[in-house]
Formats: C-alpha cells, structure tokens, sequence
C-alpha cells in the first residue's frame, strides 16, 4: 500500500486554539462586594491616607528646596503612623470584612460574601459597567434588566466579561476605565514577599549608609557610639535611623505610586488601546525609580 497516499487520505486534526481566559464564563474570582455607602466610605480612607502622605511629601520637598527643617525624621514618622496609617489599616479591615468570592456560572453568577450568599440569573444581568474612577480600586457594576444596579459594587481586577455583557453603547471614558482595569490587572500584581522586600529589607540598604556616615561624623568610627556609650544606645540609633528611613521610604513610595497612576490613567483616557504600553511603563517606573533612584540620591547627597 502507497504510505503518501494512505497519508494523503488521514484527515488532519485542526490546530489546538488556545482559550481566551476572558470568554471562559466558568471559574471563580476574589472581589470585595461593597455596599454602595460603604464604597464611598472606603474611597474617602483612602483619599486620607494619601493627603497625609502627600502632605508629608510637600514638607520634605521644601526642605530640600531652601535647607530648612520643617519636617525632621520624627515628625514624617507621626504624620506615618499616627495620620496616615489608621485609615489605610482601617480600610484593609472593611477590605476583608466584605472580601468575597464570586462563582461564575453557565446561568448564574453567585456572589458568596460570608454567611451572605446572592445568586443574580444571567439574564437579569443587562450589563457589566466598569466604574469611570477606579476608586478604591478598580471595579464592576452590575446593571441588571429592570435598570437597577446590583446590591453590591465589585471591586475587582477580574475581566468584566466574565460577569455580564458590555453595555450596548459603551462611552470613551468607559472603554479607557475596562482597558485601564485589564493593564493593571496583567502588571499590578502585590505579594507578601515584594511588600517585604520594599519596605523591610530595602531601607536596612539606606539605612546602613545614612547610619555610618552618623557614626564616623559624630563618633570617629562605625562603632564609635558602641565603644563610648555601649550597645544599647548604639542599637536605639540604629532604630531611630531605621523607623525615620522606612517612613520617609514610605511616603517617597506613596507619591511615586499616586504620580504614576495618574498619568497612567490619564493616558489610558487618552488612548485607551495603549493602556498596556502605559501601564507597563509606570510599573517599571516605580521600581527603576525606588530601587535605583533612592541609592543614586543618596550617592549624589554625598558628592555635593
């Protein structure tokens, strides 16, 4: 038997497509079902959270301006701690408080939220509208067929496909609000282990510069103040130094991030197919800007 002709007369499988993850209606996703009232309560948090911080950031920038001293190390670390930190702690609670999960099914989407359990039928979903601010996060309103919204705002990086179909005449604000929610959820990604790296092994780098240029000024040596007064005053400087440089990190982190998030949502707006290219760049622009621009301006503070 002619093996090319018995080859010629196999049909051939068709090429393995692979799924597109956003028109799978199946799967789960995590979200933080808010309440309406309770949305704005917790935009409002953390609006407060970043004018402390901003306002932090201002008195630094006008003591880098003329050489005053308007805000010493202690005074960021109370504007920190004391203003700053109890809305943002005040908003991971509630955050976890209405953290819930949701199950997207072939004729349902059930919300699960605790011991609170909403089950909304497909067809009663008319659309799933991004919200235009992403505000305190990104997110999806359920408009159901009566022309109610859904009892629970969704904060969520999730595709907004996978809850509903897109509203009928989608506006340019709300095209620019989907692709910028899409970019940030490829590029955003937050983890236990990057948060530690930012802000508890990072400042020991600054912290161990700034510290031993204070001990060789002041002391003679990298151990002067543990040779004349002992180890208990040397290691309380060494945690003042490193509680007043993770606050100033901190802050220095906060606008960095606010910046970039602005103008990668203004961009979006602008050119809503080129929200990966800004969401992209702003990513690499707080890292190349904290990791690289923190270490080259303690460097040239050395030089001047």
């Amino acid at each position: 038997m002619d093996t090319r002709a018995a080859a010629a007369k196999t049909p051939r499988m068709p090429a393995q497509v692979p799924p597109d993850p956003s028109s799978d209606p199946s799967g789960t996703a995590r979200v933080v079902a808010w309440p309406p009232a309770l949305r704005a309560v917790a935009a409002v948090l953390q609006g407060l959270t970043f004018a402390f911080l901003l306002d932090a950031a201002w008195l630094l920038s006008l003591d880098l301006a003329d050489g005053s001293d308007r805000a010493p190390p202690i005074a960021v670390v109370v504007i920190v701690g004391v203003f700053a930190a109890p809305p943002r702690l005040l908003l991971a609670v509630l955050r976890a408080a209405f953290a819930a999960t949701v199950t997207f099914g072939a004729d349902t989407v059930q919300v699960a939220q605790h011991r609170v359990r909403f089950e909304v039928p497909r067809a009663s979903i008319a659309s799933a509208q991004r919200w235009l601010l992403p505000l305190p996060g990104p997110g999806i309103s359920l408009i159901l067929a009566s022309g109610r919204r859904f009892g629970r705002a969704l904060e969520t990086d999730a595709p907004a496909s996978r809850f509903g179909p897109a509203p009928a005449e989608p506006t340019r604000a709300a095209a620019a609000s989907a692709a910028f929610a899409e970019a940030r959820a490829q590029w955003h990604r937050r983890s236990l282990a990057a948060f530690a790296l930012k802000y508890v092994a990072f400042p020991l780098l600054p912290t161990g510069i700034m510290f031993r240029a204070h001990q060789h000024i002041t002391y003679g040596g990298s151990f002067g103040q543990w040779q004349m007064y002992g180890p208990a005053a040397y290691l309380r400087s060494f945690a003042e130094y490193l509680i007043g440089t993770a606050a100033h990190l901190i802050v220095i982190a906060a606008v960095l991030r606010a910046g970039l998030e602005l103008l990668t949502l203004a961009g979006t707006w602008i050119a809503p197919r080129r929200a990966t290219l800004f969401r992209r760049a702003a990513e690499l622009g707080c890292r190349w800007l904290y990791y690289a621009g923190i270490p080259a301006l303690i460097g040239l503070s050395f030089l001047l």
